[in-house]
């Protein structure tokens, strides 16, 4: 049912924005912060950091001593945009529900001093994190927002853990006043629940990735590797199918591997793909510097597994390649389907090589690619998401058309 402001005021503005996040501010840099820079425009925003665990600091000591330093440090920002990085917490909250009740109830109280400290009365309330589902309707919120970006229950082959986070997001579904997923799956799964839950796709800074870059502001690590470059950015985890790469490097010695990103592999996959002198572990990059190495690539590929959790996900360098004018080979996402036309989809090993290897040197689509892209901007995107809020919290200025 289409809507319309009836007033010229149509932005949000002047808001508190809570938004409890699943990843820090700097890395992965994704959704949640394209959307909150755009929102603290004109808004107030205290982004809180993804909650670990202290068992997290026990495997990763270094990772963990930084943490609990900007924890201590306190929140940090601008006027406009404040980060803050919750305190370790219990281990095992996804597994039992009243280590998660405990838990919230601890960030509930640093939040509740925050909100005090930055005079963030009346805030909107915006979850990404399912862990931090009972916390709706606890800090006096005026609206709630539940943006599902995950079929967190899937990740893991547990059943406990599944159902504790099932039991969460049933309850944020039940109880959020606005729900958003940001891929077709996620929606159709979560309407059944939700019926009133709004489909947003996610976007690209088509400015920043569509543009071509001189040869002084190339890096040296990519730019001494030669062509022809077969590249994946972004984190690699369990989510990757590390024998697909490894069938890609072993196909043809010419073609050089290019992979962009944290490597969080399990030691044995990182060990296997260090066996290749073809496949090159550059490691993570800031965001500002993933265009030009996008750029540099001759293919981009998604070599994702086939697995009941990436069935629900949309990768946002989907759209990055597509802006940045790149051929794409993808292992078979539902979500991508209505892109099968300028994306090489592929169920099975030998399809993904033999697509590759027909783009290397037969790569005549560009222009289609960037055109698609182009109507995918973050800030058509927020502008979206800005109406729904402003629908909710102003009835009385819409009328039905």
């Amino acid at each position: 049912m289409l809507m319309e402001q009836q007033q010229n005021n149509n932005s949000l503005t002047n808001a508190n924005i809570i938004c409890l996040s699943t990843s820090d501010w700097h890395a992965p840099y994704g959704s949640k912060q394209q959307i909150m820079s755009i929102l603290a425009r004109q808004n107030r925003i205290l982004y809180v950091e993804a909650q670990i665990s202290i068992l997290h600091i026990l495997k990763n000591p270094l990772k963990g001593v930084i943490r609990i330093k900007r924890w201590i440090k306190g929140v940090s920002g601008n006027g406009k945009l404040y980060l803050y990085t919750p305190m370790p917490l219990f281990p095992f909250a996804n597994y039992f529900l009243l280590i998660n009740r405990l838990n919230q109830l601890i960030l509930l109280y640093s939040l509740k001093r925050l909100i005090k400290r930055l005079g963030f009365e009346s805030p909107i309330l915006w979850v990404y994190c399912i862990n931090s589902a009972l916390l709706v309707g606890k800090i006096k919120e005026k609206i709630s927002i539940y943006y599902c970006i995950d079929d967190f229950s899937s990740e893991k082959a547990c059943r406990k853990r599944n159902r504790v986070l099932c039991n969460l997001e049933d309850y944020i579904l039940k109880k959020a006043d606005i729900v958003f997923a940001c891929t077709k799956s996620l929606y159709e799964d979560r309407r059944k629940r939700r019926p009133d839950i709004h489909f947003i796709r996610n976007g690209v800074d088509f400015q920043a990735f569509h543009k071509k870059y001189i040869l002084k502001e190339i890096p040296d690590d990519i730019l001494n590797i030669k062509s022809p470059r077969i590249g994946y950015v972004g984190t690699l985890d369990s989510r990757i199918d590390c024998d697909l790469i490894l069938s890609l490097a072993s196909e043809n010695n010419d073609w050089q591997i290019v992979l962009i990103g944290n490597n969080i592999m399990p030691s044995r996959e990182r060990a296997a793909l260090r066996n290749f002198s073809n496949i090159h572990n550059l490691g993570f990059k800031h965001p500002e510097l993933i265009p030009i190495y996008i750029n540099m690539l001759d293919v981009c590929i998604m070599p994702y597994r086939i697995t009941d959790f990436n069935e629900h996900i949309f990768p946002l360098k989907t759209l990055e390649y597509l802006a940045a004018g790149k051929p794409i080979v993808s292992t078979y996402l539902p979500d991508l389907d209505e892109f099968s036309n300028i994306i090489k989809l592929c169920r099975n090993r030998a399809e993904f090589i033999n697509y590759v290897n027909y783009y290397i040197g037969n790569d005549n689509g560009i222009s289609i690619r960037k055109e698609i892209a182009a109507k995918f901007s973050w800030e058509s995107r927020t502008e979206e998401i800005t109406q729904i809020i402003l629908q909710r919290l102003c009835p009385e200025d819409y009328r039905v058309q």
